[in-house]
């Protein structure tokens, strides 16, 4: 198994990862695993995400040639939570 970004995945008590899982904490979002769970071969574990509609820093939606400016997208990630007594 390979876990990306460890510091953000949170394992609860006795888990079984088999080989060739990939767990994807890096996104800057929390992955937690209950207790008794089983991860079987081949899985990636990714946190969901979506993309929202930035801010922009002035009030002012143009350009300085006139045109109208974009706004900027966000990608933000929401927390992965498996429950005890799960196997995926």
């Amino acid at each position: 198994a390979t876990i990306h970004g460890p510091q953000n995945v949170e394992l609860r008590g006795k888990t079984i990862i088999e080989r060739g899982v990939n767990i994807y904490g890096d996104e800057g979002s929390k992955i937690r695993i209950g207790r008794y769970c089983a991860i079987g071969e081949g899985v990636a574990l990714t946190p969901a995400s979506y993309v929202v509609d930035g801010m922009d820093d002035d009030d002012n939606t143009n350009d300085d040639d006139g045109t109208k400016k974009e706004k900027e997208k966000v990608v933000k990630y929401l927390p992965l939570i498996v429950g005890s007594n799960t196997y995926i």
